[in-house]
């Protein structure tokens, strides 16, 4: 290994001394080779297409999934602002569901 290789711990991020096998910080068994270390190879085609679009066309998407999951119908979201949209009051007046629980989320 050249003296000029500084190398850091995978797990805490200590520098390790040169021949180490050890962390002397957390104790994690420092890689020998390149082989050893896991590597990942990400590609654009690996994410859903939705990826590919604008911010604004994202949160859209997001806020239908989450609408559905609430078996919310879209008809009830109003949207103002970039990033702000409410629910339509009218969806209690409409809805047979019991009464619930108020769920505010704000940034």
């Amino acid at each position: 290994m050249n003296n000029n290789t500084e190398l850091k711990c995978l797990k805490c991020g200590s520098i390790i001394r040169s021949g180490a096998k050890f962390c002397t910080n957390c104790g994690s068994q420092v890689a020998t080779s390149l082989n050893n270390i896991n590597k990942v190879i990400v590609k654009s085609s690996d994410f859903p297409l939705i990826y590919n679009n604008s911010d604004d066309s994202i949160l859209e998407y997001f806020l239908s999934l989450e609408l559905k999951k609430a078996g919310i119908d879209e008809k009830y979201l109003e949207q103002y602002g970039k990033y702000k949209a409410k629910i339509d009051y009218n969806l209690l007046k409409e809805s047979d569901a019991p009464d619930g629980k108020l769920i505010l989320v704000t940034a």
